[in-house]
């Protein structure tokens, strides 16, 4: 059965020009993104309550909880939807790969995607452009001193839970769910530029929203989202060790 749906995902029907089996309404897609959003907000308003102005690893530590909360919340919320309309596991793309050599083109593919930003940024600098903005990255908190329990909640939630929470809504529930009635450019495009448009971070939205597209192709090339899923822990797994060592 996993099989099937693998092929499925991967080769699209020749007599739906390029689609694949819609899984889920249209509606359903908006009403999930819009519970995610209204998730944020409400972790994010109970973690301003509660940790206010304060700082340290106390605060730290409530705010990568909270992180961890949501990223799980982003993954309840796409298996919900996906069961209420019987798809399942295997709807959202959790099959064996057809083949795994996208997933090591996903990789190397986001940090080339970065490197590509950074360069773009210091060549527009090097005009006298106002960058600044753009030049902030999703930089992980990690910092010295920090204890055990806080670096091992930190690099679960980096490296496990936002790689599954967000390739389970992004690629598994909202990227599959366009391609039932878009092409795959369209439908990569649009989930990529709400994955960039979702970390609410100016320095981030476009290369993230390339990385979006990129994971989105690797999905697609292999009908599976192990391949996706395996390429953003690898990706946050090298910036959580990188980060460590810094610290």
């Amino acid at each position: 059965m996993e099989r099937a749906s693998a092929v499925a995902i991967a080769a699209p029907p020749p007599d739906r020009g390029g689609l694949l089996p819609p899984l889920w309404p249209r509606g359903d897609l908006g009403a999930a993104f819009a519970a995610s959003v209204g998730a944020f907000a409400a972790i994010a308003a109970a973690l301003w309550l509660t940790v206010g102005a304060g700082g340290g690893e106390g605060a730290a530590g409530l705010a990568i909880a909270a992180t961890l909360v949501f990223e799980l919340t982003l993954a309840a919320i796409a298996v919900a939807f996906a069961a209420r309309r019987g798809a399942g596991l295997a709807g959202l793309g959790f099959a064996r790969p057809l083949r795994w050599r996208p997933l090591a083109a996903a990789w190397v593919g986001a940090y080339l995607i970065l490197l590509a930003w950074r360069a773009a940024l210091l060549a527009l600098e090097a005009l006298g452009l106002p960058v600044g903005a753009l030049a902030e990255g999703n930089a992980i908190p990690i910092e010295a001193g920090y204890g055990l329990p806080t670096i091992a909640l930190i690099g679960v939630t980096v490296a496990v839970a936002a790689p599954l929470g967000e390739e389970l809504l992004f690629r598994g529930l909202l990227f599959r769910g366009m391609r039932g009635y878009w092409r795959f450019g369209p439908a990569a495009l649009a989930s990529g530029a709400l994955f960039g448009l979702f970390h609410a971070n100016p320095g981030v939205i476009v290369p993230f929203a390339l990385i979006g597209v990129l994971f989105a192709w690797a999905y697609e090339r292999t009908g599976s989202l192990w391949t996706p899923l395996g390429a953003h822990g690898g990706v946050n797994g090298v910036s959580f060790a990188a980060a460590l060592a810094l610290a």
